[in-house]
């Protein structure tokens, strides 16, 4: 196996390059990577040249156009940047003007047909700046706010086999904070839902609410299959999440929920919740890497993009050695982001020349057999997804839960947040899960040790699950029985349970007194608590929990251990057989 070295961020930029192109590497095998469109991309490889490779998958790379002065089908510059990075499919905006109601709404989506016909490319259409009606349909249920298509609109999407579906941007923060937050409208004026109004609501009520409107949704108006890694060629309904609250809720609705990286995100904590939404429900697993962050990163806030070319490359070389079946960068121009017109031809910037050596160079050089639906956790939460991440009250967040006044945020609901600053070694604050949360003082970092973590929600009853976990967190307001019983035999078998007593079955809690305690089970145990910071727990937990200095990934071909050893933004990557 071969080592190769990265370069420092400090280093001139075209030393940078020649670090993505041979980034910190070992692999006992090499694989294969084939280029195409949106499809998850396999090839069969049988000389004996290839190192036994067999079959291997790429990651299709994608652009979001959001905040961008043109089209791609009408702005040859555009055209001319997308092809030189080597992008395969679009996240393309919608805007009022160009609404499912109205003509000029069906000439853009002709447009898109054509300009994906010509190129061979495929396009996701996003919602987030377009039309959103109070829900109309006779199965919805208290509905919200939401663009709905017309049948004219999505027949002329459905003419072309490259459409690829919609996507409800920023949805959860939508649900809590109102469809206008990110059209600059405060959270707390005129606040107005989305999919589900659950204003004066109980908590299981607003999550039964939002599951029956996204499946309605979906099912009844766009009459799309529920999202699934099994048939990625098809029409699907996908979301983008700035906070990892309800992952579980959409893909159980059978939404593709999207993370994404950089931004104000967790690393470690966005990709735990879509890799268990992806293992739980057969949804696929999709990045957006998007450049917006923490204006304090790089010192200054005329400075764009608010993340560096290095954390760029760290995060599409993490989404590829997690097994994303396609990644997408936003924004390609907003600002000059990845490209800048100079006298009518495309100048790629520093982050549009990492996308390039990306597609270009990093993955042929670096084919992979490793997919997320292999994806084997080693550690579990499972929680009710009441939609807490640690959101405090600022002028663009509302402190409640689901979007309701009447439900807030409780020493319940935050549990899980304790528990991840458990998990990653103290690194996190423990008061939440996002640089927008009570806590998140410090500069930025892309790199948090965790090991090989996923979270599923309370319907985890299925023994599959829990194949290859070694622990499992039970956690926030409700468990139910058929769940708890599958997490006993798993601790019966040899497993370790963490719980706070009230989640316990009876018969582990019966003579609990308090503190943290151990109490065996069959081959196994459980650790009851009450505070996840309780010394007794972490040296409970340690021989579990992994290094400080890995985020380690576990599949049941390999295991991927990502380290930070010069600085935060540079990671290096191991591939394990």
């Amino acid at each position: 196996m071969n080592k190769l070295t990265t370069t420092n961020t400090a280093l001139v930029f075209s030393l940078l390059m020649v670090a993505i192109v041979a980034s910190s590497f070992l692999v006992a095998a090499p694989l294969c990577h084939g280029g195409g469109d949106l499809e998850d991309k396999v090839v069969e490889r049988k000389s004996a040249s290839d190192g036994g490779c067999g079959t291997c998958s790429s990651m299709p790379l994608g652009a979001d156009d959001a905040g961008s002065r043109g089209t791609i089908f009408s702005d040859p510059v555009m055209a001319e940047a997308f092809e030189e990075m080597g992008f395969d499919f679009l996240m393309v905006h919608i805007y009022r003007k160009s609404g499912p109601d109205s003509p000029a709404g069906i000439a853009f989506i002709k447009n898109m047909n054509r300009w994906a016909g010509e190129t061979g490319h495929d396009y996701i259409v996003n919602l987030e700046n377009t039309v959103r009606p109070r829900g109309n349909h006779a199965e919805f249920h208290r509905p919200g706010f939401f663009f709905q298509p017309t049948n004219e609109w999505l027949e002329t999407c459905l003419k072309s086999p490259h459409f690829r579906g919609v996507c409800y941007d920023e949805s959860e923060h939508w649900i809590m904070n109102g469809v206008d937050i990110t059209g600059g409208v405060g959270a707390h004026e005129n606040f107005r839902p989305h999919f589900f109004d659950a204003e004066g609501a109980a908590l299981e009520e607003a999550y039964q609410g939002n599951l029956n409107n996204l499946t309605v949704l979906r099912s009844k108006l766009f009459k799309f299959d529920p999202a699934s890694y099994d048939d990625l060629k098809r029409p699907m309904m996908f979301s983008e999440h700035v906070f990892p609250a309800l992952f579980p809720l959409f893909a159980r609705a059978g939404v593709a929920p999207h993370p994404k990286f950089l931004k104000e995100s967790v690393l470690p904590v966005a990709a735990a919740v879509a890799l268990g939404a992806c293992r739980q429900y057969g949804v696929p697993y999709v990045p957006c890497l998007d450049l917006f962050g923490p204006r304090g990163n790089r010192a200054s806030r005329k400075e764009w993009p608010y993340h560096t070319p290095q954390e760029l490359h760290s995060a599409l070389q993490f989404s590829y050695w997690t097994g994303a079946h396609s990644a997408y960068i936003e924004n390609i121009n907003y600002k000059d982001s990845l490209y800048r017109n100079v006298d009518g031809r495309a100048e790629l910037t520093d982050w549009g020349r990492v996308a390039r050596e990306f597609t270009s160079q990093y993955m042929p050089e670096h084919p992979r057999t490793i997919l997320a639906q292999n994806f084997r956790p080693e550690i579990v939460i499972v929680r009710f997804p009441d939609s807490d991440w640690g959101q405090i009250k600022k002028y663009y967040l509302r402190r409640n839960l689901y979007g309701a006044s009447n439900l807030v945020p409780t020493k319940i609901t935050g549990e899980w947040l304790g528990v991840w600053k458990l998990i990653c070694h103290g690194t996190l604050p423990g008061t939440g899960l996002s640089w927008h949360a009570k806590g998140f003082d410090m500069r930025y970092r892309l790199f948090f040790a965790a090991n090989s973590v996923a979270v599923f929600d309370h319907l985890a009853d299925d023994p599959k699950l829990y194949e290859g976990v070694r622990l499992v967190f039970m956690l926030g307001v409700h468990i139910p029985e058929k769940t708890v019983s599958t997490v006993r035999n798993f601790v019966r078998a040899g497993g370790t349970a963490a719980t706070v007593p009230r989640l316990a079955p009876h018969e582990i809690k019966s003579n609990y007194s308090g503190g943290t305690a151990v109490v065996a089970d069959g081959r196994g145990k459980w650790i009851l608590f009450e505070r996840a910071d309780d010394p007794k727990v972490k040296n409970e937990l340690a021989p579990l929990l992994g290094s400080p200095n890995e985020l380690r990934y576990t599949f049941t071909n390999g295991e991927v251990v990502f380290t930070a050893p010069e600085n935060h933004a540079e990671l290096k990557v191991q591939i394990k057989r």
